[in-house]
């Protein structure tokens, strides 16, 4: 053992935003289920850190929580609007120097979270709960801007979204 650490203990490692997003929880799969109840009837007036402290009051953990207000209104806005061409990528925005592409078909978290949205669909879904996760999708807003300016649903042409990290 190291001089440092006989002093001060062990260190604790603080793990990163990519290990975290590495590793999931078997958890998930549930905190996805109960996450479209409290996001869609509880949450649907709740602005975001609000939404993500109630979320974490729920049990669910910081990071999983964002992961959940960030992409479950994608999946829920995706599912609602089957026609439109949506994009495949998205983009992890951590500076104007570090901005990544992923695609959303390798992120396991949002792979879950599509599955659990499938079968909520197939579910007699409520129309409020839907429409409460939905709009909180940027996406959604953008296309509902555009139709009530007149435009049309086939004209929509949308560009990667941005994860603000």
């Amino acid at each position: 053992m190291s001089f440092w650490k006989t002093i001060f203990g062990k260190s604790k490692k603080i793990k990163s935003e990519s290990q975290l997003e590495n590793e999931i929880s078997t958890e998930f799969r549930n905190w996805v289920k109960s996450s479209i109840k409290l996001i869609g009837i509880e949450g649907g007036d709740m602005e975001n850190e609000e939404l993500h402290n109630y979320l974490i009051q729920n049990g669910i953990p910081e990071f999983d929580a964002g992961e959940l207000i960030i992409f479950l209104p994608t999946a829920f806005c995706r599912k609602l609007l089957p026609d439109i061409k949506w994009l495949p990528e998205y983009v992890d925005y951590y500076s104007k120097k570090k901005q990544i592409k992923k695609k959303y078909n390798e992120n396991n978290r949002y792979l879950i979270i599509e599955e659990e949205t499938e079968k909520y669909w197939n579910n007699n879904p409520s129309k409020k709960i839907v429409l409460n996760i939905a709009g909180r999708s940027a996406e959604f807003n953008a296309i509902n801007k555009m139709l009530n300016n007149g435009g049309k649903l086939e004209d929509v042409k949308l560009t990667e979204s941005y994860v603000i990290r």
